[in-house]
């Protein structure tokens, strides 16, 4: 399943593992990032990578073009059986709008905790 993801989004045009530190510069940003709590996971469709903020119903989704993620994250994030609760520090490109898909990038991920779906315990990577 890895395999196939990473396949997957080789031929999407992403840079896997792109350097964290040019997503707060990238020009797409629209405003100052921010810190939230919440679970990344892959999901179909675009963008692959997902973040849902916990104690909402908010979205934020991982812009792929390029995909900026951090090294730690990407390592956490197995395939589509997986979900990584965490610290992320969101960079925006658009605004947030009740109902729709915030789009940005991740400068950083801390705190990380890997959860598989079939079990719903942590699993120590």
């Amino acid at each position: 399943m890895k395999k196939g993801l990473c396949i997957a989004l080789a031929l999407s045009g992403c840079v896997l593992g792109a350097v964290a530190q040019d997503c707060k510069n990238r020009p797409e940003v629209i405003s100052s990032c921010f810190v939230i709590h919440g679970r990344a996971e892959y999901g179909n469709g675009t963008p692959a990578l997902r973040i849902w903020r916990v104690g909402t119903q908010h979205k934020y989704g991982i812009s792929d073009d390029p995909l900026i993620v951090p090294k730690n994250l990407l390592g956490s994030l197995h395939d589509f059986d997986y979900s990584v609760y965490g610290d992320y520090e969101i960079c925006p490109y658009t605004r947030e709008k009740p109902g729709a898909m915030t789009m940005g990038c991740i400068q950083t991920a801390r705190n990380l905790v890997v959860t598989e779906y079939k079990t719903t315990k942590a699993v120590k990577r």
